[in-house]
C-alpha cells in the first residue's frame, strides 16, 4: 500500500531554502532544531538521496533539491492560504476590500448593491476605486475587480453576466444626416468613439441571415469614458457604439434611437477578479469571497435585454 507524501516535512524543507538554514527555518516555524532536522532526515531516507548540503552557517540545495523546491514552496504556501482562509471563515468575514470598477458601470449598477452589502457584513470595510482603465491586479493595490471586456478571454473565471451593446443617435442627428439602413450606409455617418475598447473606429454586427459585416466609422470623437461622450451624442454629433446601461435612460426617454436594431454587436463580458485569478486560484480570503458573491449575485440578473 502506497504511502501518503511526508507534507510536514516537505512545508519544512521548502522553509529552509526560503531562509537559507535549518535553524532559521525552525525558528520561522517555533520548531526545534533537532525536530527540522528529522524532517529532512525522513524526506532523504524516503528519496535515497541528499535534499541539502549542510554547511556551517547555510544549507544549499543539491540538485534534487533544486527540482523539489518549485512545488514544495507551491505547497506550502497553498497550506498557508487554506488556514488563514478556514480560520476566516469560523469567523464573520471582517477587514477591508478594495474594489475597483468601471466609472459608469459601477454608478449605475454596483453602487445600488453596497449598501445592502454593508448591512449584512458589518465587519467589513470598502474602499471602492472607480476608473475606466484596467488596473493590473498584480500591483496588490486592490482585492477585486470589476471588468467589463470582450468574452475572448483565456483563463478567466466564467463571466457573471453579459452587457448588450447598442448602435444609438439621437433623432436630431438623424433628421439633419439621415438614417442607415444596412451597415454599409455607415461609412457615411460621423461616430463617437469609446477609446477604452481595442478597435474604437470598428464596428462588427451580425445578422441572423445575412450574416457578419464589419464597418470602418468615420470618429469625430473619442473619450474614454461613455458619460462624457453622451452629451455630444445627443447634441447631434454622430453616432454610436455604447452600453445599454448607458443610454437605457436615454432610449427610454425618446432622446436616443437604436440603429439597424435586426443587426446585433457582440455583448461584452462582465468578470469579477481577485489578483492571480484563474480557474485554478488558491481559495480567497473570506471577506473578498463574500463581496464577490454578493456582487455575483445582484449583477447577475443585469443581463439588459436588447430589444
Amino acid at each position: 500500500m502506497a504511502r501518503l507524501p511526508d507534507l510536514e516535512a516537505w512545508a519544512i524543507f521548502a522553509k529552509i531554502a526560503e531562509t537559507g538554514s535549518f535553524a532559521a527555518a525552525a525558528r520561522a516555524l517555533s520548531l526545534s532544531r533537532p525536530t527540522v532536522s528529522k524532517a529532512i532526515a525522513r524526506l532523504e531516507h524516503r528519496l535515497r538521496g541528499a535534499l541539502f548540503v549542510r554547511g556551517a552557517r547555510r544549507a544549499t540545495l543539491t540538485q534534487a533539491g533544486r527540482a523539489a523546491i518549485a512545488h514544495a514552496s507551491a505547497l506550502l504556501h497553498e497550506g498557508e492560504v487554506l488556514e488563514a482562509t478556514l480560520r476566516d471563515d469560523l469567523a464573520s468575514p471582517a477587514g477591508l476590500v478594495r474594489l475597483t470598477v468601471p466609472v459608469s458601470f459601477g454608478i449605475a449598477h454596483v453602487a445600488p448593491l453596497i449598501a445592502g452589502f454593508l448591512r449584512a457584513y458589518p465587519g467589513i470595510e470598502l474602499d471602492v476605486d472607480l476608473r475606466d482603465e484596467t488596473v493590473d491586479l498584480g500591483t496588490g493595490a486592490f482585492d477585486l475587480a470589476v471588468r467589463i471586456g470582450r468574452p475572448e478571454a483565456a483563463n478567466l473565471p466564467p463571466p457573471v453576466c453579459t452587457v448588450a451593446r447598442l448602435l444609438v443617435a439621437s433623432p436630431l442627428y438623424l433628421s439633419r444626416y439621415g438614417t442607415p439602413q444596412m451597415p454599409e450606409d455607415l461609412a457615411q455617418h460621423a461616430a463617437i468613439g469609446f477609446s477604452q475598447t481595442q478597435a474604437p473606429d470598428l464596428v462588427r454586427l451580425h445578422h441572423a441571415r445575412l450574416g457578419e459585416r464589419s464597418m470602418r466609422l468615420r470618429t469625430r470623437m473619442r473619450a474614454n469614458n461613455g458619460d462624457v461622450a453622451l452629451p455630444a451624442l445627443l447634441d447631434g454629433v454622430g453616432l454610436a457604439v455604447l452600453p445599454h446601461f448607458m443610454v437605457a435612460e436615454a432610449l427610454r426617454d425618446g432622446q436616443l434611437v437604436r440603429l439597424l436594431p435586426e443587426w446585433r454587436i457582440a455583448p461584452l463580458h462582465l468578470r469579477l477578479l481577485v489578483p492571480g485569478d484563474n480557474p485554478s486560484a488558491p481559495v480567497i480570503p473570506a471577506r473578498i469571497r463574500a463581496l464577490r458573491d454578493w456582487l455575483a449575485r445582484g449583477l447577475a440578473t443585469d443581463e439588459i435585454p436588447v430589444s
